[in-house]
């Protein structure tokens, strides 16, 4: 199973969370124009920044629909040393140095024209690594991805990605790259990504944040969020021994979606079933709140 960690939860450790978009035209053995839009307005492009003990975690995805049933998916994971996100430059691969605790390592992949099962499936082996607090070993999850899916990948090869503006509410940069597909094929099967732009906006919504750290007790619980992308219904399984409790959930801007209790419940397991399909696809944010803890869990809707 691949961990690419694309969606990271800890308490332990300080995390921001940016909604914005990837854009970029590529050109090569396969040609096309990705815009991290799906279902015509919504945007896919999702960063997350993490700080794991010494060391910082920048991750980025994104989806885009180009046609019924036909999407693109792009990732890149970058690991640094400061938290949060500074202005700065990425080399790719950037493999680092072990002698040089300030060198950075990059891992950027690109998976054109997929259809929404296959993409549903790597979304799947993403998100199944939330709840995953081991740290990031860039050499070994890029020999697995393209163990796994050498036929359809392209990984980035040369280039390089710009921070060029960080400040408290957003990030702007630029990249370029050179990519190939793994997989032998004569010739080389490369794009090229000559005019990357990427654009995130900080999310501030209450649902992703926690405001006491030291006291988490664990009276109430998100068992489960499945299938996880989903593309019509999901079932949210939890636990309370609590009687004053919400389940709610909002879109990726903090907007509420729908709430489906509040008020006394008793102490057990529960299940409920959520239908999207009036709604867009995207990114959307499961709260559980009880008087002294608050639990979150992120699902992925892709219709």
């Amino acid at each position: 199973m691949i961990k690419i960690l694309f969606f990271i939860f800890s308490i332990n450790y300080s995390q921001n969370l940016y909604n914005g978009q990837i854009i970029f035209d590529y050109s090569g053995t396969v040609n096309g124009y990705f815009d991290s839009i799906i279902q015509d307005s919504t945007l896919s492009s999702i960063l997350i920044n993490q700080e794991n003990l010494d060391s910082s975690l920048i991750i980025m995805g994104s989806i885009t629909e180009k046609e019924e049933n036909d999407f693109d998916i792009f990732l890149s994971i970058l690991q640094d040393t400061i938290f949060p996100i500074q202005e700065r430059i990425w080399g790719i691969p950037g493999q680092g140095n072990d002698n040089d605790p300030l060198s950075l390592e990059a891992l950027t992949i690109f998976i054109p024209g997929i259809d929404s099962s296959f993409a549903i499936e790597i979304l799947n082996m993403i998100t199944d690594s939330t709840n995953s607090n081991d740290s990031i070993n860039i050499e070994e999850y890029l020999e697995t991805i393209i163990s796994e899916f050498s036929e359809n990948i392209y990984v980035g090869l040369s280039g390089e990605i710009n921070f060029y503006s960080v400040n408290d509410t957003s990030i702007l940069g630029e990249f370029n790259a050179i990519m190939l597909k793994p997989a032998f094929h004569f010739p080389p099967h490369m794009i090229s990504i000559d005019n990357g732009s990427i654009i995130f906006n900080k999310v501030t919504t209450p649902s992703l944040s926690i405001k006491n750290n030291t006291f988490f007790p664990k009276n109430i619980k998100i068992n489960n969020c499945y299938p996880n992308p989903f593309n019509s219904e999901i079932t949210i399984e939890f636990f309370t021994n609590h009687q004053n409790l919400s389940l709610s959930i909002y879109d990726i801007n903090g907007k509420l979606i729908n709430t489906f209790f509040s008020g006394i419940i008793k102490k057990g397991h529960y299940s409920i079933k959520w239908n999207a399909n009036q709604h867009p696809s995207g990114l959307y944010i499961i709260k559980l709140i009880s008087k002294e803890s608050v639990k979150t869990q992120k699902i992925m809707f892709l219709k």
